[in-house]
């Protein structure tokens, strides 16, 4: 049982070779699904520490009372 198991994998992984849109498609796919969101998380990091603030923006300010810090009103 195993052994027809195992050969079917094989021949599927066989077709994903000879095929280069499939096999672009099982290794592009994931590298860009890894990749993007580091890319999104970088970027973040560095515009929100380079902008200089770590204030609440004044639309969120005007929702909550004066005596709230950021963290309270979030």
């Amino acid at each position: 049982m195993i052994e027809r198991i195992r050969t079917i994998v094989d021949k599927e992984w066989a077709e994903v070779f000879k095929n280069k849109v499939v096999l672009l498609t099982v290794i592009l796919l994931p590298v860009i699904f890894t990749v993007l969101p580091l890319v999104i998380l970088s970027l973040m990091r560095t515009t929100v520490s380079g902008s200089g603030s770590t204030d609440m923006p004044a639309q969120f300010a005007q929702l909550c009372s004066a005596t709230a810090s950021g963290s309270d009103c979030v």
